[in-house]
């Protein structure tokens, strides 16, 4: 496998670890490269963005040939920020879920203890009852603490995800100014080399050859 393929193998794992990177993914897939015709797709994680950026940067690499280093350094930053809101997103939607989840099970475990507590009351032993209903305050309290918590998080992951939905339309703008400067780079040189073309057929050695024997011809008369 050469170090293209090893990359997009790479790219593609870092889009399953990142979850919901994969839209964003897209817009990176044709920021990076996309003039060149080597568009990664819709399931690379910005995060291999930011790296295929980072190496496509380089000296040997194509677009340093034929975009400003200005360019370069938006589209490199807009990966970098992409990526890092995304993992962002990405934490606080699992720290959601957490919550949930936590939730969840603090209710059943209050709501098993009510239970108890009416059958300890049931079987005359108010004692354990007691007991029973002070264990579920404290559970109580626990489930509380959780919903605020992801009432929180909640908050927190809507305006991250406005957040990244700007980014995404910063990166397009990207993409369109390197899409355009490429294309004008690509056409200067066809430009260029149509014109080196003809001016090598215009000045083609045998014809030259036959000119300059038909002065010297004209000279001797």
């Amino acid at each position: 496998m050469n170090r293209g393929e090893r990359g997009l193998g790479e790219s593609s794992n870092d889009s399953v670890l990142t979850g919901g990177a994969t839209a964003a993914g897209a817009v990176l897939g044709g920021l990076l490269l996309g003039p060149f015709g080597a568009i990664f797709g819709a399931q690379l994680g910005s995060r291999a963005g930011s790296r295929a950026l980072s190496s496509a940067s380089s000296p040997r690499s194509p677009l340093s040939s034929c975009l400003p280093p200005a360019t370069l350094d938006a589209a490199r930053g807009v990966a970098e920020d992409l990526g890092r809101a995304e993992e962002a997103e990405v934490l606080v939607r699992d720290a959601v879920g957490t919550l949930q989840e936590l939730a969840r099970r603090r209710d059943e475990e209050q709501r098993g203890l009510a239970d108890e507590a009416r059958a300890l009351l049931a079987a005359g032993d108010e004692e354990g009852a007691r007991g029973a209903l002070m264990r579920r305050e404290r559970v109580k309290e626990g489930l509380v603490k959780a919903l605020k918590g992801a009432k929180g998080e909640r908050e927190r992951l809507r305006k991250m995800e406005d957040n990244v939905a700007a980014m995404k339309v910063r990166a397009v703008e990207v993409e369109n100014a390197i899409k355009r400067i490429a294309a004008e780079s690509l056409t200067n040189d066809l430009d260029g080399g149509a014109g080196g073309a003809f001016e090598l057929e215009v000045t083609d050695p045998l014809l030259d050859k036959f000119k300059k024997l038909e002065e010297n011809m004209k000279g001797d008369e």
